[in-house]
C-alpha cells in the first residue's frame, strides 16, 4: 500500500500526524515532548519545549514522508538533534536488554548448539552495538557539540571532521536480520515456546527504530555538519 505524501510544515498539527505513524511517538519521547498537547502545531511544541523548530520539523518530515530536509536546519538545530540521538541510545539500550531477557527465557526450552548459537550471536550483537553507541557518544557527538558551542580547543578523540564518522558508520541493524533468520528458519519447529514469537515481535519493533536513527544521522546530521565545516573553512 502506498503511503500518501503529506504537506508538512511548521503549522501542521502534531496530533494529526501521530494517528497514522507510531514512530512519531518515539520522536516526541526523544525530544522530551509529553503527550496531551491538544491541537498544537509543530511550531507551538518547539516553542513550548525550547526545541529548535527546524530540527523538530526536519525529523518529522523524515519520519512521515521519508524526505530529508537537512537544508532547513541551522547551527542552532545541532543541540536538539544530538538530544534526540542521545535519548534514542538510551531507549535502544532498554529495548536490547528487554530482548535479552526474553531470549534467556526462550533458552530454557532449547539446548545444545541452538542455545549456544542464539545466545552467542545476540551477546556479540550487544557488544557491537554498545561499541557503536560509545563511539558516537564519546567521539562523534563531542566533536559535533564543539561546532555548535564554537569551542576552539582540540577535541582529543578520533573524529577531526564528520567524514571520520561517515567512513566508520556501520549499519548495525543488519545483524538483527540475521537474528530473525535464526529464529524463523533454523531453530526447529518442534521446539515449542511462546517466547520465540515474543523475541520476533520485539525485533520487528526495534529494527525500524534503529533504521530511523541511522537515517537521521546520514541525511540530517552529517549534511548539516558538513555545511558548518565548510563555512568554518571560509572564516
Amino acid at each position: 500500500m502506498n503511503t500518501m505524501i503529506l504537506n508538512i510544515d511548521k503549522n501542521s498539527k502534531m496530533a494529526d500526524l501521530i494517528i497514522n505513524n507510531q514512530q512519531i511517538l518515539y520522536m516526541l519521547e526523544r525530544f522530551n515532548i509529553p503527550l496531551g498537547f491538544k491541537d498544537c502545531t509543530i511550531e507551538d511544541l518547539a516553542r513550548m519545549h525550547n526545541i529548535d523548530n527546524n530540527a523538530l520539523l526536519a525529523v518529522t518530515q523524515l519520519i512521515v514522508n521519508n524526505e530529508s530536509h537537512a537544508e532547513i536546519c541551522t547551527k542552532e538545530s545541532i543541540k536538539d538533534i544530538l538530544l534526540f540521538l542521545n535519548n534514542s541510545h538510551e531507549s535502544f539500550r532498554a529495548k536490547i536488554v528487554a530482548i535479552k531477557d526474553v531470549i534467556d527465557k526462550f533458552s530454557e526450552a532449547i539446548s545444545g548448539n541452538y542455545n549456544i548459537v542464539l545466545n552467542s550471536f545476540y551477546n556479540e550483537y550487544i557488544e557491537d552495538i554498545e561499541e557503536h553507541f560509545a563511539f558516537e557518544e564519546s567521539d562523534v557527538f563531542t566533536y559535533v557539540r564543539s561546532l555548535y558551542l564554537d569551542t576552539k580547543e582540540d577535541i582529543n578523540n578520533g573524529v577531526k571532521n564528520i567524514s571520520d564518522f561517515e567512513s566508520n558508520h556501520s549499519d548495525t541493524e543488519l545483524k538483527l536480520k540475521d537474528l530473525k533468520n535464526i529464529l524463523i528458519k533454523y531453530i526447529p519447529s518442534n521446539i515449542e515456546s511462546k517466547y520465540r514469537n515474543k523475541i520476533l515481535y520485539r525485533l520487528y519493533d526495534l529494527e525500524p527504530d534503529l533504521f530511523l536513527h541511522s537515517k537521521i544521522e546520514d541525511t540530517i546530521l552529517i549534511p548539516l555538519v558538513k555545511q558548518i565545516e565548510k563555512e568554518n573553512l571560509k572564516i
